[in-house]
């Protein structure tokens, strides 16, 4: 049996790192690629997590309470997109407590997944996810390379789906990645869909 796990990341366009030090006109936004992505996933009837910057919740409520209402699994993305592994383990936890919060104040319901946004994430900014009671992450990559991305140690995980881990009924959704010219590749995440053709 083959499983696919879907999930889109709420986010705009000027949240991309590269874009941290211009101005930026935040008039203009690229969200509604989620109505895309909806009417894709819905009209093949396929189940989906979102992971929602605090920063888009506040401003789109109505937005993320419509796809809580509709059953979708509603995650954190952090607050504004800063990489955790930037920050200080205090602050990141500190973070994730108050947009963990934030959100089921807006969705009315318990969020239970999070993913680190450029898959920023260490072993220690785990403990504090699972500290917090989330009860998945999907911030592992095999693309280490990246100068953006973290490595995220899962060795004493069980794997027990090809990119799913667990450990104590907490859960690892790893990101997925191919190997082109033997090189790992990632498959996903919005930079992709930025700059190659759609074919």
């Amino acid at each position: 049996m083959k499983i696919a796990v879907f999930s889109m990341d709420i986010e705009d366009w000027y949240h991309l790192d590269y874009f941290r030090s211009i101005i930026k006109n935040k008039e203009y936004s690229l969200l509604d690629g989620v109505n895309n992505y909806l009417e894709l996933i819905e009209s093949y009837q396929i189940p989906s997590s979102f992971f929602v910057l605090e920063e888009i919740a506040n401003s789109q409520k109505k937005l993320i309470q419509d796809l809580s209402n509709k059953k979708y699994d509603i995650g954190s993305h952090g607050d504004d997109h800063t990489r955790p592994m930037e920050i200080k383990l205090s602050d990141f936890r500190k973070s994730i407590s108050k947009t963990k919060n934030n959100l089921e104040d807006i969705i009315g319901r318990e969020v239970i997944g999070y993913r680190a946004p450029c898959f920023s994430l260490d072993r220690d900014r785990l403990e504090v996810i699972k500290d917090n009671g989330f009860k998945y992450d999907s911030s592992k990559i095999d693309f280490s390379i990246h100068p953006l991305y973290g490595d995220l140690d899962l060795a004493d995980f069980k794997k027990i789906e090809k990119n799913i881990y667990e450990k104590d009924s907490f859960f690892e959704f790893e990101n997925s990645t191919t190997m082109i010219l033997n090189k790992n590749i990632p498959i996903s995440g919005g930079g992709y869909l930025r700059i190659l053709p759609w074919k």
